[in-house]
């Protein structure tokens, strides 16, 4: 009993989504039924808009033109109508085929056949009357409205009512062509979706049929068990997704190296920071003789070998003990190797040119750099002000540079990664040797200030 309840429950949820079909359909045939009345409505008042004009003018050949053109427009809104009829009837079946199928009594076959033929039947009276227009009737407008603008200066009146006439039944010929057009699409659809459920249930129906007469429970138990696991399938998943993975990733470790991997480098450089003093005593200046700036590139070069060092103990780790997935070993060094230098000269000019400040500055980029360089998240999700500056982070273009060196390098997109990251020495170089020289003495006032507060 179970077994049967599930099978009727998997019949009557087939019926309705067909039933559900068939109302789409049946509402698209009524709006297309309306669009066409629309149509010959129009056409009607344009035959007589042309009557109007035919008595106006004299006998001769300019009215007999008038006439035939207008009879030609009451033959194509006869047309017209006739297909809107169509429309109507194709909608009567396809209500009557949802009614059959409500009360269980229809003939799956027997419907289809019936729909086939009044889609075939509304498609032919829709293509004869786009024909008819465009090969009888609006030639001949085009060229009346020429003669009589020409020769009737009587009607000057009629004539900008029949302008006016004509745009409006070219507008209403295109909008029905393209609506026509949809529904034809949707028409095709329609009645393939129907034959697929038609076949599915004629399908089912046979199988149980065979298996109650076999006499076979077992059987019976099978065939009935077998569509509702199916139905449930299709509603679990009813899209199947292919994914293509060009540069696959092994696992979450190796596709969260490249950040983790930038931020212990940054770390590395404003720790460096905080133990060595960046700028020489007043007294090592007196007794080397050295100016600023030669100080200064004497520091940065000593804080530069010391922070490439730390690159390079940290690639180390990355590759020998934890063992992350690397298609280009050498090249994740050099990402490394040129982040490092990048960073260490940022944090170095910064706090070589205003000290304590200097180094609060590098931890704040730092934090605003975690959240916002799209290392845990998509830059997308991000909120509108991170991914503003997304693109102006250094920690972005390390991180693009690693995940091409780690995962495969696509048209060379390591190397514009790299260029755009070294372009950050040419601010910190610029900060720490021109720059910095207006700021020392105001530097060196702050930083009295801030050790009498024993705050930093």
């Amino acid at each position: 009993d179970d077994a049967i309840d599930d099978a009727l429950s998997a019949a009557e949820a087939q019926s309705a989504r067909v039933r559900g079909l068939l109302d789409d359909a049946r509402a698209v045939a009524d709006g297309q039924a309306s669009s066409l009345d629309a149509l010959a409505s129009a056409l009607g008042e344009q035959a007589a808009l042309m009557g109007q004009l035919e008595e106006t003018l004299p006998e001769g050949a300019a009215r007999d033109r008038v006439a035939a053109a207008r009879e030609r427009v009451q033959g194509l809104a006869g047309r017209v109508t006739q297909a809107a009829d169509e429309m109507r009837d194709l909608s009567q079946g396809l209500q009557r085929t949802m009614s059959d199928l409500d009360a269980g009594a229809a003939d799956a076959g027997a419907a289809r056949q019936e729909l086939a033929g009044l889609v075939g039947e509304a498609r032919a009276a829709i293509d004869e009357v786009r024909g008819s227009y465009d090969a009888d009737v609006r030639g001949v407008l085009e060229e009346l409205a020429t003669q009589v603008g020409d020769a009737a200066t009587q009607a000057d009146a009629v004539q900008g009512s029949l302008s006016a006439a004509l745009c409006a039944a070219r507008d209403a010929a295109r909008g029905a062509e393209g609506t026509l057009g949809d529904a034809q699409t949707s028409l095709d659809e329609t009645a393939d979706a129907i034959e697929k459920s038609a076949g599915r249930l004629g399908d089912l129906r046979e199988r149980l049929s065979a298996a109650l007469a076999s006499g076979d429970v077992e059987q019976v138990r099978k065939v009935l068990a077998a569509d509702p696991s199916e139905l449930a399938d299709f509603v679990a998943a009813p899209v199947d997704v292919e994914r293509t993975a060009i540069f696959p990733v092994e696992n979450n470790g190796s596709a969260m190296a490249p950040f983790y991997t930038t931020l212990a480098i940054w770390i590395g450089g404003v720790v460096l920071c905080a133990l060595v003093r960046a700028t020489p005593s007043a007294e090592a200046l007196a007794e080397t003789g050295c100016s600023h700036a030669q100080a200064y590139v004497g520091r940065l070069l000593l804080f530069c070998a010391v922070g490439l060092a730390q690159a390079a103990l940290i690639c180390g780790g990355d590759l020998f003990y934890l063992g992350v997935q690397c298609e280009h070993p050498w090249l994740l060094l050099l990402a490394c190797l040129a982040s490092s230098l990048v960073y260490v000269n940022l944090i170095f000019s910064l706090t070589a040119s205003f000290g304590d400040v200097g180094k609060a500055v590098a931890v704040v980029l730092m934090v605003v750099q975690v959240a916002g360089s799209g290392g845990t998240f998509p830059p997308q999700m991000l909120p509108p002000a991170f991914q503003a500056v997304y693109a102006w982070l250094p920690f972005v273009h390390s991180e693009n540079a690693m995940r091409a060196a780690m995962f495969g390098v696509w048209e060379g997109d390591i190397w514009r990664e790299l260029a755009v990251l070294l372009a950050y020495l040419i601010p910190a170089l610029l900060l720490g040797l021109v720059l910095r020289r207006p700021v020392i003495r105001l530097n060196e006032r702050l930083e009295e200030r801030l050790e009498e507060t024993r705050l930093m």
